[in-house]
């Protein structure tokens, strides 16, 4: 719920003040790492723009986006403890997606 308001506030320019939440989008803009959520959502939305944050340590997979486009706009967070994460955390976005749309 946390990290899904961060988002949020983010998104709305009132994480600390508009200029600041401006300057975190900027560093969490474009992710370099295509894996996770972005693997997947590049491929079904890519008019869509990400903003991201993962990390993976053992078998505990987790990962976070603001994806804000014509057609999309939700954040969406995921946190697996499973050898498979990555792939279960790809296969997600799918379902949500639809039901989302």
């Amino acid at each position: 719920t946390q990290v899904s308001r961060y988002y949020y506030l983010m998104a709305y320019g009132k994480l600390v003040n508009p200029e600041r939440s401006k300057e975190m989008l900027s560093y969490m803009d474009n992710p370099g790492i295509n894996h996770k959520f972005v693997y997947t959502l590049r491929q079904i939305a890519p008019d869509a723009h990400l903003y991201r944050k993962s990390g993976t340590w053992r078998t505990f997979h987790s990962d976070s986006v603001l994806v804000w486009g014509p057609e999309r706009r939700y954040i969406l967070v995921g946190l697996i403890d499973d050898a498979e994460g990555e792939k279960i955390l790809r296969d997600m976005v799918v379902v949500i997606d639809n039901m989302l749309k």
